[in-house]
């Protein structure tokens, strides 16, 4: 499979955020204007043939390890409408999908392992992460957006949703339409201008205005509250580097589309586990008023309901949930233990090691320029490198593993109690239930709509009840049904036939036949209580 090229930044260890190239794709257009679609398109809306899309996002997708109903872009409308993914929007089929992202600019979400993004071609990608929150935004902003300060309401629409702190966000402006290149029309300078901008710092007289649109976006982050420290600027021009990405500029509308995409890794659990190693030991009967309605405390239930039923596959896909759904770090840390814990029961040995061992494609790339370069060298600095590569290895993940067996003992400890005092309550339940058999049967009530159900509380709670009745049941030869069991209880407590045949709603006739055939399997004789 063809790898696709993208250039990675670097917002935090927590995400992967990165914009694609031209290179490494599938695409090769369908007409004259073929080589405009050339390598690497995602974008259903510019042109480009169905399938060679479909293999791009396949490749895009397998670089990212997430599947393809987890790479997310909107219809983009050039406005500043923006949607939330949640699991409600992940769960339509494709094509309400696609019409529940039609007409928006921007994507956010809080949820791990799914890639949203936007595509330009000369407009101004914009990335957003707010790594407190867990929370991650993608924004179109071409010029009409950025007049209308698109990138200001995202930042106070992740205020709302996630309590995001504006000066804790990390920001990432991708590729796009530079200052010498962007020339415009005195309409869209004045629109600039009566939007509020301050035109000498983002625009310059030639023989047109231009406008320094990546410039225009940095300022409104600053405005909205980001650290300038923390708004980095791609300095890739799409126009002046057409060859290695798409302008609409230079290549026309009908022409590829650079995805500048983030999503959030799995390789948090991590850090998450050591901050749960040092948490004080809690169950889940501690759960707030609060929590229990939170969505995350609802997956988590559900898993201790179906491991406590011995379905341990539902609670896993029930615990990643959970943990997908989490909004504070005591939650997020929680679902993750009983997600190892699940892991651990069913002896999901490469599911633990690869929860510990994911890193990022950053990651991973630099680790491979560092390969290439050692492998460049000497074969004594080479193995040198190695052996201590491979020593710290060993000593950073055997630690992260004697911690992690710590933790999930302790944490089978907690849940094996919580399952036995369930089955406790169980039994307790039970017993009642056979203590008003008995009493119904005493009285000469209506049994005769109990059956077995009815029939074995009794008998569980005979022996503690009355020994004697429940040593002569015992002695019955073959086993008895439950209308045979409450005749012989009847029998014990002196009922006349006329009472046992009002109790079980039938005629002296029956009740006489039913003793006829219990004689056979036992001496009816010894049922008579002193």
């Amino acid at each position: 499979m063809i790898q696709p090229k993208l250039d990675y930044y670097d917002m935090g260890p927590g995400v992967t955020a990165f914009s694609t190239t031209r290179h490494g794709g599938y695409s090769t257009g369908c007409s004259a204007s073929a080589a405009n679609f050339a390598e690497f398109n995602i974008n259903r809306y510019c042109g480009d043939e169905e399938e060679h899309i479909r293999k791009n996002r396949e490749a895009l997708c397998s670089l990212l390890n997430i599947s393809d109903d987890h790479l997310l872009m909107p219809h983009q409308v050039h406005l500043t409408k923006m949607v939330r993914i949640d699991e409600a929007l992940l769960a339509l089929a494709e094509k309400q999908r696609r019409e529940a992202l039609e007409g928006y600019d921007a994507l956010m979400t809080n949820m791990r392992g799914v890639c949203i993004g936007v595509s330009t071609a000369d407009c101004i990608p914009v990335l957003l992460y707010d790594e407190t929150h867990h929370a991650i935004c993608a924004i179109h902003a071409g010029w009409r957006g950025t007049v209308a300060r698109i990138v200001e309401k995202a930042v106070a629409e992740m205020q709302a949703e996630y309590a995001t702190h504006p000066e804790q966000l990390v920001a990432q402006i991708g590729p796009g339409i530079h200052l010498d290149s962007f020339e415009v029309g005195n309409e869209v300078y004045d629109a600039f201008e009566q939007a509020g901008f301050d035109m000498p710092a983002i625009s310059v007289k030639k023989e047109k205005w231009h406008i320094d649109l990546p410039e225009c976006n940095r300022l409104q982050l600053i405005a909205a509250g980001l650290e300038p420290q923390n708004v980095k600027v791609s300095p890739v021009c799409t126009f002046q580097q057409a060859n290695d990405y798409f302008s609409a500029r230079r290549l026309g509308i009908n022409s590829g589309r650079i995805f500048t995409g983030i999503l959030m890794k799995m390789a948090v659990f991590l850090v998450c586990l050591l901050t749960a190693c040092q948490m004080p030991e809690t169950t889940p009967n501690d759960a707030t008023a609060e929590t229990a309605v939170d969505s995350a405390a609802i997956f988590q239930d559900r898993a201790y309901e179906e491991m406590f039923n011995g379905s341990l596959a539902k609670a896993e896909t029930y615990a990643y949930r959970a943990f997908l759904m989490s909004r504070d770090s005591t939650m997020e840390c929680s679902a993750l233990s009983l997600l190892g814990y699940i892991y651990y029961r069913e002896g999901k040995q490469e599911e633990l090691q690869l929860l510990m061992q994911t890193i990022s494609p950053t990651m991973y790339v630099n680790m491979m320029d560092v390969q290439s370069q050692v492998e460049q060298t000497k074969a004594g600095r080479r193995q040198l490198v190695y052996v201590v590569a491979i020593t710290v290895l060993v000593v950073l993940f055997g630690s992260l593993g004697f911690w992690y067996v710590r933790r999930t003992r302790a944490q089978a400890r907690l849940y094996q109690q919580r399952i036995d005092s369930v089955r406790q309550k169980l039994e307790i339940s039970e017993t009642k239930v056979g203590i008003d058999v008995l009493h119904a049967i005493i009285n000469d009530q209506n049994i005769s709509q109990m059956g077995k159900h009815e029939e074995q509380a009794v008998l569980k709670t005979l022996p503690v009840v009355d020994e004697a009745l429940a040593e002569a049941l015992s002695k019955a030869t073959s086993p008895l049904t439950p209308k045979e069991t409450f005749f012989c209880i009847m029998e014990y407590y002196g009922k006349t036939d006329h009472q046992k045949a009002r109790s079980f709603c039938c005629s002296e006739q029956a009740v006489r036949s039913t003793k006829s055939r219990l004689s056979k399997k036992m001496d009816i004789s010894e049922l008579r209580s002193e």
